[in-house]
């Protein structure tokens, strides 16, 4: 995945600097950009989150029905609910900085 949503209102400094604001204010927290096919999300989260803790909060946002599922994505791979948000950042950043995830829901029954 790349940043292409952020980069038509920002330039890569523009981007990287605002990294660096956020780093230096949230020094523990994990600068990451969800989107969805109607929006961009921006949240500040914690290294020890795991990736299905934070599907599951984003489906209650969401407020997805049972039948359909939600699948996060980064760089193109689909990232396992078991893994932290920490080793999913140190592996998957873009070089400004941020974390960038494409959410996408499947009806997955019928």
């Amino acid at each position: 995945m790349n940043n292409e949503f952020l980069s038509k209102y920002d330039t890569f400094e523009k981007r990287q600097k605002l990294f660096y604001t956020f780093k230096d204010k949230y020094p523990t927290r994990i600068p990451i950009v969800i989107t969805t096919k109607d929006e961009q999300l921006k949240f500040l989260v914690s290294r020890e989150i795991t990736m299905g803790n934070l599907i599951s909060t984003f489906r209650s946002q969401l407020e997805l029905n049972s039948a359909q599922a939600i699948f996060f994505l980064s760089k193109n791979v689909l990232i396992p609910n078991s893994y932290t948000l920490g080793s999913v950042y140190d592996n998957m950043a873009d070089k400004d900085g941020f974390l960038y995830i494409v959410a996408r829901e499947e009806n997955v029954f019928g």
